[in-house]
């Protein structure tokens, strides 16, 4: 008897560390999440102040400001998958490099790569979510600026 629970001891332990270290890396990847959604909605509201001219014309030619903030909508989209397309194509190469690289150690014997469609979900959701709540502040920005203020030379 000894035997086993000196075992369930040392794999509740196991467990317990295992799972605080899943927590650490649940709040770090949340971190991760917000700050880099707030980078992302400084740098739209940077690129849409830049533009501002060009929204500007649009809404004296006739667009509504609903037309403009889908453009946006739009633009953030493109931008979200590509950065997923690039995420998940640089972030599969350096795995495939560490693993080539580890070939021969006896540590990373018979590892293989394998990429579920979960996580690829999960990550591709993300990263649209991140970008489409970026985009909001600008809208806003945008749906307050007059047609004046936006076409006048600086």
């Amino acid at each position: 008897m000894s035997e086993y629970q000196n075992y369930t001891t040392k794999r509740n332990q196991i467990i317990r560390a295992y799972s605080s270290l899943r927590d650490i890396a649940n709040l770090v990847t949340a971190a991760l999440l917000m700050i880099s959604a707030f980078l992302i909605g400084q740098t739209m509201v940077f690129c849409v102040k830049e533009r501002l001219p060009e929204f500007g014309i649009k809404r004296a030619l006739g667009a509504r400001a609903g037309s403009i903030a889908l453009d946006l909508v739009a633009e953030a989209l493109v931008y979200a998958v590509t950065a997923f397309l690039l995420a998940l194509l640089f972030g599969t190469l350096a795995v495939l490099l560490c693993l080539n690289a580890g070939a021969g150690t006896e540590f990373l014997n018979g590892v293989s790569l394998c990429v579920q469609a979960k996580s690829v979900g999960i990550t591709l959701l993300l990263s649209v979510t991140t970008c489409l709540m970026a985009v909001i502040v600008p809208i806003i920005y945008l749906d307050r600026v007059s047609i004046v203020e936006t076409i006048r030379f600086e």
